[in-house]
């Protein structure tokens, strides 16, 4: 069913590139406006080279880290199309440590929090009062299975971690604004970044058949999540975690 998000208009960050790019070129399909909020430029460019031919959108490139930036960008989205109704927080960054905590770099710490968790904040900030202005909306955060934690990934866990009452204490806060806000959980999908990550490990695929679950997502798992959350089908959905992780988090053990 085509249409389902026809009228509004979206800002995905992290939009120029896999699951972020999924995403954007299904709500594109579905009918919104979208904003694609990413740092490199250059994959943006080339992002913007194919979406362009789905539907109006816009790309301007953003670091979520930079609050001023984010504030920026927003007032453009708006300026662009005149009002805005979805705020997609996809913008990440992660690398496996594989340290104990009194290890970490300390500059990887501060990033990764940085990316993943105050990026989000300040995307949060600057958009609420446009929806409430707009008389609601949906917020969307992309986090992990890590928020559960991972032993190898200590920022990253706690980085998404700290989204679960991020978007938990923004649903309560905002609920009779009409503001949904809602947390998507991906496990292990195959973006171009991670593929080439664990290439020479044989690739990650093995992990998931082995644990008996349902396969690796495919980045369009994700974006069929999303669209659902940002559309009216979900009107009366919020304070919500989703988890697309095959079943990663039933912690199931083939016999």
């Amino acid at each position: 069913m085509a249409g389902r998000l026809a009228g509004k208009v979206a800002i995905i960050t992290g939009g120029a590139q896999g699951i972020g790019l999924a995403g954007a070129r299904m709500f594109l399909r579905e009918g919104a406006h979208v904003v694609i909020a990413d740092k490199n430029a250059e994959a943006s460019e080339t992002a913007m080279k194919e979406l362009q031919t789905l539907g109006a959108v816009k790309s301007i490139v953003t670091d979520v880290r930079n609050p001023q930036q984010v504030e920026k960008m927003v007032a453009q989205a708006v300026a662009a199309f005149g009002k805005l109704d979805i705020l997609y927080n996809n913008a990440g960054y992660s690398i496996v440590e594989r340290v104990g905590a009194a290890d970490v770099p300390l500059d990887v710490w501060h990033e990764t929090i940085d990316v993943n968790l105050n990026g989000s904040f300040y995307c949060t900030k600057y958009a609420l009062p446009h929806l409430i202005k707009n008389g609601g909306g949906s917020i969307m955060y992309t986090a992990s299975v890590a928020v559960d934690g991972n032993v190898n990934q200590n920022a990253y866990a706690v980085g998404k971690g700290g989204l679960v009452p991020l978007m938990r204490t923004i649903a309560m806060q905002y609920l009779p604004d009409k503001v949904r806000v809602n947390l998507l959980v991906p496990g292990g999908t195959a973006t171009p970044r991670l593929q080439q990550r664990y290439a020479a490990q044989g690739g990650f695929g093995p992990v998931y058949q082995s644990k008996g679950l349902l396969g690796i997502n495919d980045p369009d798992d994700v974006a069929y999540a999303a669209v659902f959350l940002a559309s009216d089908e979900s009107r009366h959905i919020t304070g919500q975690s989703l988890w697309i992780d095959s079943g990663f988090n039933l912690h199931y053990t083939p016999k």
